[in-house]
C-alpha cells in the first residue's frame, strides 16, 4: 500500500499506510512479551532463519554458546524485519521527496525513525549503529546464508519501482532491477545513520561481536569492510557539497545544513573507528591462521599441468618438442621464479572457504612465457652453418626461399619485426609476395603465420634478436623435466619473513633441460639477421 500510495503521489493514503507500519508491533502484541535479550547475535536474525533446523551451524554461530528460546527468537526476528521494512520505507520516502511534498514526507520519515514501541523489546532505531546493523543484515552476505531474505527484501523494494518493474528513456524500456538490492538505498542509510550521529559513536557490543563471530567469513568481512568505506565516500561528498555550496538546499531532509557538517564530520570519524576495529580484527586472525600445505600443493600441481596434462602441455613451443621426465637433471638446469607481496590469505583454509579460488591459474601464468623463453633461447643458441645478414625483409625471404629446400622437415621462427609486417600485409596484398607459393590457410595455433614454400612460418616470442631461424623439426628433440614427486614438475613454497606478517613470498622452482638433436645430417640450418633499419644494398 506504501508503494502505491508514493508512487500515485497520493499523501493521505500514504501518510494512513505509514501510521499501519508504525503500529505493526502493537497489533501483534509483541510489547507486551516479556522479553529476556539474551546475549546472542541478535542482529543477525531474521525470519528465514526460524526455517533452519536448531542444529545448523547458522543457529550454533547465531546462539553465541547460548541456549535457544523460541518465544525470544520470535521477537527478535519480527522485530528486526520490522526495522528492515522501515528503513526501506525511510530509504524511499527520502528519494521520492521533493520542494511540494518535503514537509509532509518529513513528517512520516519522522514517525518511522523515532520509537513508539514499548519499553524492553528490540527498539527499531535508535542509533547509527542500528542503521550499519540493518544494512548488514539486508545484505544478507553471512557465511551460511543462502540469500533467501535478501531476495525477499529486494522484492519488497521492487514494489518502489515503476510499475510492470519497467521504466522507458529515450524510447527503451530499463528494468528497475538494479534497484531491488539494499546498495541502491545506500545514500539514504548514511543519511539517516548521519542523522544519529549528533555525537561520535561505536559499535554496540552486540554487532561488534556479531561482525567478528562465525557468522561472517573473511571474506564476508572484507565486503561489509569496503561497503562501509563506500558510506564514508558518500559522506565526504556532503562535505564538498557543503564547502562548494553555501547556499544550496539541505542535502538531505533529515537534518538542515547548519547541523550536517557537524554531523557529517562524526560520522565520518565514527566510521573509521568502527572499520579500523574490524580491520583489526580481520589482521589478527589472518595473523593467527596456519598455513594449509594441500592448498601449496594445490598450487604446486596447477604448474606441474603446464609440462603433465594434455590441455595445457599442448602450446606452442613446447608442443614442438616430446616431453621426458627424469629423477635427476644437473643442478644448472634448475629454475627458480619468485612472486613476492603475497597475500596470506590466499595460502590458509582456516579462514578462507574452500570454495573460494586462490588465483593459482593466475600465479603459475607466468610459466608459458618462462618455457617459451627456455625453448627459444636454447634454438637461437643453436650452433647453426650458415649466419646470413639481410638489409630488408624482402631480400630475407629471398634468402630463405633459397634455402628451404636443403632443410629436411623444415621450420622457420621469425622474430624481425619488418619479416613478420611483410608476411601479414601479404594476406591481403597478394602482389607483394606474388612469385612464392605462399598459404596462409587455416591457423595451426595463434602464433603460426603460414607456410611458405612448403615450410611452416611461426612467430618467435623473443625480444633479444631480431631474427629468422631455418631448422628442421627434427632438432627441436625432447624437453627434459625434472620430477619433484609423484604428481608433479614443479615444487611451490610460501613463506613469511615474520610468523606476524600478512603478506608472503611464493617461489616456483623447476628444473628442465632443451635438447635440440646433434645429428650431423639435421645441421644444415640457417640464421638470417635483418637490419630493419637500413636499406637493400
Amino acid at each position: 500500500m506504501i508503494s502505491v500510495s508514493l508512487r500515485a503521489g497520493n499523501i493521505e493514503a500514504l501518510e494512513w499506510s505509514v501510521d499501519i507500519l508504525c503500529r505493526w508491533r502493537q497489533s501483534f502484541d509483541i510489547d507486551d512479551y516479556p522479553y529476556r535479550a539474551p546475549s546472542w547475535h541478535s542482529s543477525a536474525l531474521n525470519l528465514y532463519y526460524l526455517n533452519q533446523p536448531l542444529d545448523s551451524p547458522q543457529w550454533h554461530a547465531a546462539l553465541n554458546g547460548l541456549e535457544f528460546n523460541q518465544g525470544d527468537v520470535n521477537i527478535v526476528c519480527f522485530s528486526n524485519v520490522i526495522k528492515d521494512l522501515r528503513l526501506i520505507v525511510i530509504c524511499e520516502l527520502i528519494r521520492a521527496s521533493n520542494k511540494e511534498n518535503v514537509v509532509k514526507i518529513k513528517t512520516l520519515v519522522d514517525s518511522l525513525v523515532k520509537d513508539s514501541g514499548g519499553s524492553n523489546v528490540p527498539d527499531p532505531l535508535r542509533t547509527a549503529s542500528d542503521i550499519i546493523g540493518a544494512y548488514i543484515r539486508q545484505l544478507d552476505w553471512g557465511k551460511y546464508s543462502d540469500n533467501a531474505y535478501g531476495n525477499w527484501l529486494g522484492e519488497c523494494r521492487r514494489l518502489f519501482n515503476d510499475s510492470d518493474n519497467e521504466k522507458k528513456v529515450s524510447g527503451r524500456v530499463y528494468t528497475s532491477r538494479g534497484r531491488s538490492n539494499v546498495q541502491s538505498q545506500s545514500e539514504f542509510f548514511v543519511q539517516t545513520a548521519i542523522y544519529f550521529s549528533r555525537k561520535e559513536w561505536v559499535l554496540t557490543p552486540e554487532l561488534q561481536s556479531t561482525i567478528c563471530s562465525e557468522l561472517f567469513s573473511y571474506k564476508n568481512r572484507e565486503s561489509i569492510l569496503y561497503e562501509l568505506n563506500g558510506w564514508i565516500s558518500i559522506a565526504e561528498g556532503y562535505t564538498k557539497t557543503l564547502i562548494a555550496e553555501e547556499d544550496s538546499t539541505h542535502i538531505s531532509i533529515l537534518y538542515s545544513n547548519e547541523d550536517a557538517r557537524d554531523l557529517i564530520e562524526n560520522f565520518i570519524r565514527s566510521m573509521k573507528q568502527a572499520i579500523s576495529e574490524i580491520k583489526e580484527f580481520q589482521k589478527e586472525s589472518l595473523r593467527l591462521a596456519q598455513i594449509d600445505l594441500s592448498v601449496v600443493e594445490g598450487f604446486s600441481q596447477e604448474a606441474s599441468r603446464y609440462f603433465l596434462d594434455e590441455d595445457k602441455k599442448d602450446f606452442y613451443p613446447l608442443s614442438l618438442f616430446k616431453i621426458e621426465l627424469f629423477d635427476c637433471l644437473e643442478p644448472g638446469y634448475q629454475r627458480e621464479y619468485t612472486f613476492t607481496n603475497v597475500d596470506k590469505y590466499k595460502f590458509t583454509t582456516e579462514i578462507r572457504s574452500g570454495s573460494e579460488g586462490s588465483n593459482k591459474e593466475f600465479y603459475a601464468n607466468f610459466l608459458p612465457d618462462r618455457i617459451k623463453l627456455e625453448i627459444f633461447r636454447s634454438i637461437f643458441d643453436f650452433n647453426y652453418l650458415y649466419h646470413l645478414q639481410c638489409y630488408s625483409a624482402e631480400k630475407a625471404i629471398e634468402y630463405i626461399v633459397e634455402y628451404i629446400p636443403s632443410v629436411e622437415n623444415p621450420i622457420l621462427f621469425v622474430s624481425s619485426s619488418s619479416v613478420l609486417n611483410l608476411l601479414n600485409r601479404a594476406t591481403y596484398q597478394k602482389e607483394l609476395l606474388i612469385g612464392f607459393d605462399i598459404s596462409y590457410g587455416r591457423r595451426k595455433e595463434k602464433n603460426y603465420i603460414c607456410t611458405l614454400e612448403g615450410c611452416d612460418i611461426y612467430r618467435a616470442q623473443y625480444k633479444d634478436v631480431k631474427d629468422c631461424f631455418l631448422i628442421s623439426r627434427d632438432v627441436l628433440d625432447t624437453i627434459a623435466v625434472q620430477k619433484t614427486n609423484d604428481n608433479g614438475v614443479v615444487s611451490v613454497e610460501y613463506g613469511l619473513e615474520h610468523k606476524d606478517h600478512l603478506f608472503g613470498s611464493i617461489k616456483y622452482t623447476y628444473s628442465m633441460d632443451v635438447r635440440l638433436s646433434a645429428e650431423p645430417g639435421l645441421s644444415r640450418s640457417m640464421r638470417f639477421t635483418v637490419h630493419d633499419n637500413l636499406r637493400s644494398m
